[in-house]
């Protein structure tokens, strides 16, 4: 019962050691809010840069520096005249001078006025509410304007979750009544208990300072602050003298200003005798912040020593400058390193990790990263998961390094050239081949029948490719083992295939009698032939890419415009498509008496289709995230 009490109803909320909220009395002097963060509703986060006149303009304007480069129009001149500048960071991660964040930003001028109505009317609503329940009162979340007002941490939970109490009945803001007999006599005896109280989520909440965290903060674990108001690390350090356990902090979507001080921020906080390092935090998510690399060290050296995972997705980070040696030392419980959606694209950047010994995950999903370098004795002596989504992975030869990785077990390479141009189906099946100790690729579980059949499948592609090389006079043996560097290890697993390949081509008659008979239609509407249909026998061994061109030649269709479909049921609505080019069609089922259908391929249909799924993985991606932490972190209560 009290588990389950503490759960619905957390204790924090019903605790009058937490401070009464912070609200705003009157309209701020505008000049006292820059540099500061705000947000407008339904628009992007934003720094105001600038409070004042404008050449040949008389109202007072605030010059805004949007966190997205498409929302605003301006720049920091008007009429030649430089307005107002920007602090400009030394990008020690890139090999461009320009700073990620200015590169993602654009500006506005907002007329003061404007913004101050939208307040004016916050004050009154707020002034309204004074003598109303909790329940009943506006969400700060619904106000048109955040800007820092020094809104704590206490005031964002209070705000967010308050219940009102009263008579044995819970009230909660959308006004929902429960009745529960002897509640009064409970929440006397659990909700004063905030040393319970081990996860807050204050996320979207204009957050812009720590405050008095003690009553609520005895036994806190996790904290999400992310998209809040906060601009300075020297705020946010606050938190862990008050918060000894803290384990996991989310910082995703702040943008800070003093990112270059945090090595004198450490020093001048021993210096008055604070608790450094703070030891207890493992996890910390600074996605979304421009954060290069080097401030990541900073944080590890200085501040962080145990930490086991750093995010730090979509920073538009280009190189990792982690030196080995001496700085390793710092990083000796790190685990896992999410760099999603970044710009690095030499694996040398990531070979500087090599040496971490407790490495076990590296996320590089939508990075250009173009090869991959086996590594040497001793490096990434621990990494058993490595995501390459979307990446720019293109040869076999680095699928092949990624075999000499010691505990590499799981890998994804969703979204690769090199999956383009081989197939989902021949990629998965030649990377299984080759990669001996994986066990999960794209996130699919790789079963022992799965790999007998890929390595079989691998073998006779290789022995086939070999034959007709020997046949012709142009196999070169070194050459070959560079290609196919597990071939003999899998033939004395296996068998010799290329035995099988010769037996196979001196049975003529056998192939005849396994040929399949199928009536090939074409459905292109923009191909004029007298004859619409063709009656085939085609041997199973036959791939698709040369149906094509067999195709191609009947009715003068190109074969990049060719999307092939087979049912063995002409009356079948729902046909197959043969859509791997590298595969045998004996994969897709083609059997005699079935129907292959020719149809003519909508490139502009096609584009904007794709365009489209691009946009709702992204919108997908960007809700999960959220939702993981958001809703995970928000279980307890």
């Amino acid at each position: 019962l009290e588990v389950l009490l503490l759960q619905t109803f957390p204790p924090a909320l019903h605790n009058s050691r937490l401070s009464a909220m912070s609200t705003p009395t009157s309209i701020p002097d505008p000049s006292t809010l820059v540099n500061t963060r705000m947000r407008l509703k339904e628009e992007p986060p934003a720094f105001i840069r600038f409070v004042g006149t404008l050449p040949k303009r008389k109202a007072t304007y605030v010059g805004v520096q949007w966190d997205s480069a498409q929302r605003g129009k301006h720049h920091t001149k008007v009429d030649n005249e430089e307005i107002f500048s920007v602090p400009k960071r030394q990008n020690a991660d890139s090999t461009s001078e320009e700073d990620p964040a200015l590169a993602q930003s654009s500006f506005s001028f907002l007329k003061w006025t404007t913004l101050e109505a939208k307040i004016e009317n916050q004050l009154q609503l707020l002034e309204q509410q004074k003598g109303a329940d909790a329940c009943h009162q506006a969400s700060y979340s619904d106000f048109p304007v955040h800007y820092d007002i020094q809104r704590t941490i206490g005031d964002a939970v209070q705000e967010r979750y308050m219940v009102d109490i009263r008579d044995g009945k819970v009230e909660w803001r959308d006004k929902t009544q429960v009745e529960l007999v002897g509640m009064q006599q409970v929440s006397q005896r659990y909700f004063h208990r905030l040393d319970r109280l081990n996860v807050v989520s204050v996320n979207h909440q204009g957050v812009s300072r720590i405050g008095n965290l003690k009553a609520l903060a005895t036994s806190l674990e996790t904290l999400d602050l992310s998209c809040n108001l906060y601009s300075a690390w020297e705020e946010v350090l606050k938190i862990f003298p008050q918060a000894p356990k803290l384990k996991i902090l989310m910082l995703s979507g702040n943008r800070f200003n003093d990112w270059d001080k945090l090595p004198q921020l450490a020093k001048e906080m021993r210096s008055e005798s604070e608790a450094l390092p703070f030891t207890a935090l493992d996890t910390l998510v600074l996605n979304g912040t421009m954060a290069h690399w080097s401030d990541a060290e900073n944080l590890v050296e200085h501040y962080f020593p145990h930490l086991k995972e750093v995010h730090m997705c979509d920073n538009f980070i280009e190189h990792i400058t982690h030196e080995s040696g001496e700085n390793d030392a710092y990083w000796e419980h790190m685990e896992h390193i999410d760099l999603m959606n970044n710009k690095i694209a030499s694996w040398s950047d990531v070979q500087t990790l090599a040496h971490l010994k407790s490495l076990q995950r590296i996320n590089l999903r939508k990075n250009p990263v173009q090869s991959i370098q086996a590594p040497s004795e001793g490096e990434f002596p621990q990494l058993r998961s490595l995501s390459l989504e979307q990446s720019q992975i293109l040869k076999w030869s680095d699928i092949d390094a990624l075999h000499l990785f010691p505990a590499l077990s799981d890998v994804r390479l969703q979204g690769t050239p090199l999956e383009k141009q081989n197939g989902r189906a021949t990629t998965r099946m030649f990377t299984i081949a080759r990669v001996a100790k994986l066990t999960s690729m794209n996130g699919s579980t790789v079963s022992k029948r799965e790999r007998i059949d890929a390595e079989k499948y691998y073998l006779k592609t290789c022995a086939d490719s070999k034959m007709k090389d020997l046949k012709y006079g142009t196999f070169d043996e070194k050459k070959f083992a560079v290609l196919h560097p597990r071939y003999k290890e899998l033939s004395l697993v296996h068998g010799n295939f290329e035995d099988f390949v010769q037996k196979e081509e001196q049975k003529p008659t056998a192939m005849k009698q396994s040929l399949v008979h199928v009536l090939i239609k074409n459905m292109s509407s923009t191909v004029n032939d007298a004859t619409m249909h063709m009656e085939k026998k085609l041997a199973p061994s036959l791939h698709v890419i040369d149906l094509k061109k067999m195709c191609q030649r009947k009715w003068k269709l190109p074969v990049h415009l060719q999307k092939l479909y087979f049912t063995p049921d002409p009356e079948d609505l729902f046909p197959e498509e043969l859509d791997d080019d590298n595969q045998e069609i004996s994969f897709f089922g083609v059997r005699s008496g079935g129907v292959i259908l020719m149809e003519e391929r909508d490139l502009d249909k096609e584009k904007r289709e794709a365009e489209e799924k691009k946009r709702d993985e992204e919108e997908r991606e960007r809700q999960h995230r959220e939702h993981l932490e958001r809703m995970d972190r928000e279980k307890d209560f």
